[in-house]
């Protein structure tokens, strides 16, 4: 029973297989597969739930379902590209560290207070009553605190029997969140020996390191806020999907933690942008989705000013002496704002 307790990550590991198939970068294809598999927790514990079916069986033929339908929608074998850099000092030094806090999660039992406090006592109580409804209790936190950790901890509970793998959500968050640093340095422009860089600054944060051993939520909240960063970012040149993927992201770190919603304020701001420049179909996304200039809905008595403004622009008028020049007024004053915005940068 003990050996099922692996069933959720040996999916993800499917899912980011699948991924890696249809062409995503390996550490966006885990990024994604972690997005899919907190979406796949948190509605088989509440479709489980709401039947009052949180128990070994129900919760071992959800995940089996997860892991058939990545089977089922591997097309090919993966490609593994986009490489950090060739394996030397400082990939043996992060698998080191790796490889201790996983012996600690592993073989030391869950001793902090809020883990005890909270954390593992709402699971059991979760366990005894096979759904997550409130219980009487004296611990406001057991029935107040978002739940999402708890949630992924309480499907391992069932599967191994026990609290053996109660300390391996944080660990694999610290992971997730190695990769999501290392992602956003590369998406910033970092070199590989960056990246590396970035990786060893988030895995030697101490804070992090210890907490990645613990049953606490700490290190998912933060894996959850730098995969939200990572997705936020590209929302000007992305599709729906990316916009779906951050969307989960952000849910999933206001579902881990209350102050997920504080850090994470800045990224929902990024995202309700994005969102505006979409509905007003924003020139510079268009520009960068599809490598042409937008077109111009300035009504035709500004279009000849328009084209001056672009002549005025041009490479060949820059090589002659020219300068970049401003809309005229005009030219502004039949634009919208999206359009302004064009013209002024």
């Amino acid at each position: 029973m003990l050996v099922l307790g692996v069933l959720p990550g040996a999916a993800l590991l499917l899912m980011a297989a699948v991924l890696l198939g249809r062409g995503r970068e390996w550490r966006d294809a885990l990024l994604e597969a972690a997005a899919i598999a907190v979406a796949w927790t948190v509605l088989g514990t509440e479709l489980l739930g709401a039947l009052a079916a949180l128990r070994f069986w129900p919760v071992l033929a959800w995940w089996a379902a997860g892991a058939a339908l990545a089977l089922a929608l591997a097309r090919r074998p993966p490609a593994v590209a986009g490489r950090l850099a060739r394996p030397g000092v400082a990939a043996l030094l992060l698998a080191a560290a790796a490889g201790w806090t996983l012996c600690q999660a592993l073989l030391a039992p869950p001793n902090t207070v809020d883990a005890l406090g909270y954390h593992l006592p709402r699971q059991v109580y979760w366990e005894q009553q096979a759904h997550v409804g409130h219980f009487a209790t004296s611990v406001l936190r057991q029935v107040a605190m978002p739940p999402l950790a708890e949630f992924a901890g309480l499907h391992l509970r069932l599967l191994s029997g026990g609290d053996r793998f109660a300390n391996l959500v944080q660990w694999a968050a610290w992971l997730g969140a190695l990769l999501a640093v290392s992602r956003l340095a590369a998406d910033l422009g970092a070199t590989r020996r960056g990246q590396w860089l970035a990786v060893a600054v988030a895995a030697t944060t101490p804070s992090a390191f210890v907490q990645a051993s613990s049953a606490k939520n700490d290190v998912v909240v933060a894996f959850w806020l730098c995969a939200a960063t990572v997705w936020t970012l590209r929302l000007r040149s992305a599709g729906p999907w990316t916009a779906l993927k951050a969307g989960t992201a952000l849910g999933a770190l206001a579902l881990t933690k209350g102050t997920g919603l504080v850090f994470g304020l800045p990224v929902g701001l990024l995202i309700a942008r994005a969102a505006r420049c979409w509905s007003t179909r924003c020139p510079a996304r268009a520009t960068r989705s599809s490598g042409a200039r937008p077109r111009s809905r300035c009504s035709a008595a500004t279009r000849p000013a328009r084209r001056r403004q672009l002549a005025d622009r041009s490479p060949v008028a820059r090589r002659a002496g020219g300068g970049a020049s401003s809309c005229s007024g005009a030219a502004l004053a039949g634009c919208t704002n999206a359009r302004r915005w064009a013209c002024k940068r």
